[in-house]
């Protein structure tokens, strides 16, 4: 049976100041469970849609954590942990002989090596992009984890001292290269030090924990100088 819009807002009206009324009428109990399905409902509905939760949202899409490296005969080992959204979802594993980076997919390897290797895809990893499109799609995962472990190592050394990277004359396939540099004991909060930075490489990249990559000093030195 069709109803008019004034029925229905009249309908809806009639509900909303009743429900002070039924407020009192409920136990402590009842109360607290009628506020758990209100706070959570929204909840399961972003879920059930596949978005990330607002209270997610602040968390790292991916991040590797709880780093460990041991010296070995032909190099230096290393496992760690891999997260997604705040989540372990693999446990990962450098035996340090030169051979390929063992991962274990804590479950669903196939859906969650498919998601990491898109993220990938899709990120700003620019001097990983060359071997990444060359490649086949199980090596895509590892170069994903390295990068990831790259960042992790970065930001821990960079609370203390600052990283630099300046660009040289690129291989011949166009890939950029690299020299690294590090001033330690001194952080980007330091402007003189930044200020220095820039007097001796003018087009030098500093690795900046904020935005987790790294960015041209001369720009971050504007920044604080507006600032």
């Amino acid at each position: 049976m069709w109803r008019s819009p004034r029925r229905c807002s009249a309908g809806a009206l009639a509900l909303t100041l009743s429900l002070p009324c039924l407020w009192i009428k409920l136990t402590r109990f009842r109360r607290v469970f009628v506020l758990l399905i209100v706070w959570t409902s929204p909840k399961l509905w972003v879920w059930a849609r596949g978005e990330t939760p607002r209270g997610l949202r602040g968390v790292k899409m991916y991040e590797i954590k709880g780093i460990k490296t041991l010296s070995v005969r032909d190099g230096v080992a290393l496992t760690a942990n891999l997260y997604r959204e705040g989540r372990i979802v693999a446990n990962v594993e450098d035996r340090g002989d030169g051979g390929c980076m063992w991962i274990h997919w804590n479950e669903n390897s196939g859906l969650e090596s498919a998601l990491l290797v898109d993220w990938f895809n899709k990120s700003e990893a620019d001097h990983w992009t060359t071997d990444f499109k060359d490649s086949e799609f199980s090596d895509k995962c590892e170069l994903a984890i390295e990068w990831l472990i790259e960042i992790a190592q970065n930001n821990k050394s960079a609370k203390k001292n600052i990283l630099i990277r300046v660009s040289v004359e690129p291989f011949p396939d166009g890939m950029r290269r690299f020299e690294n540099y590090q001033m330690k004991n001194v952080t980007l909060s330091n402007r003189d030090a930044l200020q220095s930075v820039v007097n001796q490489f003018v087009n030098a990249e500093v690795w900046d924990i904020t935005s987790q990559s790294f960015v041209y000093a001369k720009d971050l030195l504007k920044k604080k100088v507006v600032a």
